[in-house]
């Protein structure tokens, strides 16, 4: 812990560090032997911070898990800087020297505990995995900045439900993996006032070219991706600069991610916000997300790859957010597992280039249904409503797995105004948009229709009824075109 313009090198798997008078020096270290299977004890000393920035270090064996009484010493000293949970077994990550590592978080046995990034201060690694009953805290002015180097984010499989990472779904390719990174862990929460930055600009250069360093041939890294865990929350945390998505959810459950602020520039390519994928039962509230793409998505896999693999997103509800820039809150286009029973509630959205967002095309499969969009207030969109099966609307008819459905789709008291357009709704001529129903919608647009094809549905109490709807009259009602 240093001055905070101070940056600590916190190298996964490469690199070795100490902090001498608030400066970090790095070296490179020969390979490291294989790594255990299992994150137990290893050869390394835990170091924290006592007053005036001395170093203390606590040694541990081998095999054997930290000593009763190094363990009171940590908890004495983190209990005057921060009073957090004295009771908790807790593992501090700041000046830790390193022979052996699971890199970067280290855990005491299956109890867990507590990763500790105190400010002020600005720690640079590569990626790192989180494991079961940690809590990860990120302290007001600390930041966990991302390497720019691409050697420090090893490759892993890609996700079976797409074959390939987010830059070359279905290759087969291996993928980056993501900054901030757990698969199979349960009970996990990221939080603190604390910001993750993803350090993202060398990557948007390379999305266009792969080939080109640091890519190196691969797709790029998510910035926070969790995988198979059960119970996850993350919260009161700034999340900025993703290389590609921000936040992944992917074949997650009893997932609450709240207060959480997202910010990509407008230009970056792939900065989703958040992306629930494959997940059941998921709150995401009180957010702010201004990103490169979709602000809030829901995605269930691409293709024949997500429907062999047939885990739908379901029970996802996001309330109380506020979006800014990017491509709006977004079902698609990868749901090839089937997405059902998702509200959206109670949600701004200022300067986004599309609003309300659904969006398939042919070889995808799936079924969208029961899909509800109420309170959504929005203004200078590009697009209010953009609902459409044929997104890529080149691609020939397929057979009748492959081809995807929207079903029951209710919009409700959405206001939008000054868009550049009001209405995008496009079946297709094999799958018609069914249940569509727009009750108490008010809309005001440039042009207020840009396409209305191949759907079935009503509009109740609205200003404006696009053409291919039945219209329910009412003193609202001033277009019927």
């Amino acid at each position: 812990r240093g001055q905070a313009k101070s940056t600590c090198c916190l190298r996964a798997r490469r690199y070795t560090y100490t902090l001498v008078n608030a400066k970090c020096r790095c070296w490179l270290l020969p390979p490291l032997p294989p790594l255990p299977q299992r994150c137990v004890s290893l050869p390394a000393a835990a170091a924290i911070f006592g007053p005036g920035r001395s170093l203390v270090t606590f040694s541990m064996s081998k095999t054997s898990e930290p000593k009763a009484t190094d363990v009171i010493k940590i908890l004495q000293l983190l209990e005057k800087h921060l009073k957090l949970l004295a009771s908790t077994i807790l593992m501090f990550i700041v000046g830790v020297a390193v022979k052996y590592t699971c890199r970067l978080i280290y855990c005491f046995r299956a109890r867990g505990g507590l990763v500790l990034f105190p400010g002020p201060g600005q720690y640079l690694t590569g990626a790192f995995n989180i494991s079961s009953n940690i809590v990860v805290y990120v302290d007001h002015n600390a930041t966990i900045q991302g390497s720019a180097d691409g050697e420090d984010y090893p490759l892993i499989d890609p996700l079976p439900w797409y074959g390939g990472g987010s830059d070359d779904q279905q290759s087969g390719k291996p993928m980056h993996q993501s900054l901030v990174h757990s698969n199979g862990a349960n009970n996990i929460t990221i939080t603190g006032h604390g910001t993750i930055d993803g350090n993202g600009k060398p990557w948007w250069k390379c999305a266009d070219n792969l080939k080109e360093a640091p890519c190196s041939g691969f797709s790029r890294p998510h910035l926070v991706m969790l995988i198979g865990g059960n119970t996850v929350e993350i919260s009161n945390i700034e999340i900025k600069n993703s290389p590609c998505w921000t936040l992944h959810l992917a074949k997650c459950s009893n997932v609450h991610v709240h207060a959480v602020t997202f910010h990509n520039p407008s230009n970056a390519p792939n900065a989703d916000g958040i992306d629930v994928d494959c997940c059941q039962n998921v709150l995401v509230e009180n957010c702010s997300l201004d990103v490169g793409d979709d602000a809030l998505c829901v995605k269930s896999g691409i293709d024949w790859l997500g429907r062999t693999f047939g885990v739908a997103s379901e029970n996802i509800t996001f309330r109380n957010n506020k979006v800014y820039h990017g491509h709006g809150i977004t079902i698609g286009s990868e749901m090839s597992a089937g997405v059902q029973n998702v509200t959206f509630v109670n949600i701004t959205m200022d300067g986004t280039s599309n609003g309300i967002r659904l969006k398939s095309e042919r070889r995808r499969g799936g079924v969208v249904q029961n899909i509800i969009y109420r309170n959504i207030s929005m203004k200078h969109v590009g697009t209010s409503v953009d609902i459409t099966l044929n997104y890529h609307h080149r691609l020939h008819p397929t057979n009748a797995t492959a081809t995807p459905r929207f079903e029951n789709i209710i919009l409700e008291q959405i206001n939008s105004q000054e868009s550049h357009v009001g209405f995008f709704i496009d079946g297709l001529p094999e799958s018609t948009i069914v249940d569509l129903k727009l009750i108490d919608v008010d809309v005001k647009a440039e042009k207020m229709l840009e396409a209305c094809d191949y759907v079935e549905g009503s509009c109740t109490n609205c200003s404006y009824c696009p053409k291919c709807l039945s219209n329910f009259e009412s003193p609202l009602s001033l277009f019927y075109v």
